[in-house]
């Protein structure tokens, strides 16, 4: 299948749900995770293996008097959340597809509420990081832009500033 080619959930759900090697290699071609990881340790490469005990896939250093171990989600946006890759690679379609929502989240991902919401708000504040490096110009040289109050001032039983 080629690179380029856009999955939809369906084809997603169908080719990681149940595998969370191709889900963190799928992940690594788009640059979520890293490629390769240097031991913080003795500074050799780190071999990244499925660890059947933990259900979840970690990198290791090879070195036999080193051994250390870390999470494929360390120095990620993903460090910190406790479901595996491959339901967060699932979220993330999601997300895209606007299909977050907690009984969607629950019943898909079987995760719950305060998960949904924190992970919800991960996603907002990566694409917030995105647009702020990346910034989408709005209208155009012949568009006039209008912008609402509502965007800069809040008024609450009619107390606070009145914009012109």
């Amino acid at each position: 299948m080629s690179s380029t080619m856009r999955l939809n959930f369906a084809q997603m759900c169908a080719r990681f749900a149940n595998d969370e090697i191709a889900a963190v290699q799928f992940m690594q071609r788009r640059g979520l995770i890293h490629g390769r990881r240097i031991c913080p340790r003795c500074g050799r490469y780190m071999v990244l293996r499925f660890r059947e005990d933990r259900d979840d896939v970690r990198w290791r250093c090879g070195r036999k008097e080193c051994r250390k171990e870390l999470s494929a989600k360390t120095r990620t946006w993903f460090q910190g959340c406790e479901q595996p890759i491959k339901t967060m690679l699932l979220f993330i379609r999601a997300w895209a597809e606007k299909w977050t929502r907690l009984a969607f989240c629950r019943g898909a991902f079987d995760i719950n509420e305060a998960a949904g919401v924190r992970l919800n708000a991960a996603m907002r504040h990566v694409a917030e990081e995105w647009l702020l490096k990346s910034p989408v110009p709005v209208g155009a040289s012949s568009l006039t832009v209008v912008v609402n109050e509502t965007l800069f001032s809040k008024r609450k039983y009619n107390r606070g500033r009145v914009l012109p």
